[in-house]
């Protein structure tokens, strides 16, 4: 058994559950237009590190686009 890939499956299970609570910490706080900006600043974030953390990902995406 591997147990790295279980820590870092665990890690991120974690993770998601950390995130997922300061969303909903958030919602309470905040009011509902302050936690949708929130979500999508947070997604076009996602999309950039990905795009810069994986290139070829997105250019492989774009060429699939450009194809259809």
């Amino acid at each position: 058994m591997n147990t790295t890939t279980d820590i870092r499956h665990l890690n991120k299970t974690l993770t998601g559950a950390a995130i997922g609570a300061a969303f909903a910490l958030a919602w309470i706080l905040f009011d509902t237009g302050a936690v949708i900006l929130l979500l999508a600043l947070t997604a076009l974030g996602a999309l950039i590190g990905l795009a810069l953390d994986q290139p070829e990902r997105l250019i492989a995406l774009l060429e699939r686009l450009t194809r259809d």
